[in-house]
């Protein structure tokens, strides 16, 4: 399926959003593991689903209980496109907020789950670049200096490099670094 108006993707995205934040939060905590696509394309449809319908059901419970903030999806489908003119501006705030509902519970229910387990954020994807130049430091580096070189053009076409030591900022310092 390939969405052909913006609207059906904008619509396809706000489905799949809820699965895509509960797995990046639970992905922070436990660290990814090799799957296939298929799989964890699934867990994350299914993911939204749940999350969307839940959602939905709190929305329906608002508007049943006296409440017109949201859309009336029966009027919708009774109406059709008129109802849609009508109201678009109702309609784009239901839907706001239903996303905003389904992140929500998403985000809370992965908290729940974590809290439960006794799990911390601990799992840091670093870069190699990160890794280089913060962790594998070599000589000086280890007590937070190291030389670095400085290069400079002149006018003339002549260039001079000159040494300079930087204080590179270490994991119990919080100061920055400072040439």
């Amino acid at each position: 399926m390939i969405p052909q108006t913006l609207g059906a993707l904008a619509g396809f995205l706000a489905l799949v959003a809820p699965g895509i934040v509960f797995e990046l939060r639970r992905e922070r905590r436990r660290g990814r593991h090799q799957e296939t696509a298929f799989r964890e394309a699934s867990r994350v449809a299914l993911g939204s689903l749940v999350f969307t319908l839940v959602s939905l059901l709190l929305m329906t419970a608002v508007q049943a209980a006296g409440g017109r903030l949201f859309v009336s999806p029966a009027d919708w489908l009774t109406r059709g496109e008129a109802y849609a003119r009508e109201h678009l501006t109702l309609i784009v705030v239901s839907v706001a907020v239903e996303l905003a509902v389904a992140c929500a519970l998403a985000t809370g229910f992965e908290a729940f789950l974590a809290r439960r387990r006794g799990e911390a954020a601990t799992v840091q994807q670093r870069s190699a670049w990160a890794q280089a130049l913060r962790t594998d430091r070599p000589g000086e580096a280890a007590r937070g200096r190291t030389r670095s070189w400085r290069t400079a053009r002149r006018s003339t076409g002549t260039s001079a490099r000159t040494p300079r030591q930087v204080r590179w900022p270490t994991a119990s310092s919080s100061s920055r670094a400072r040439p």
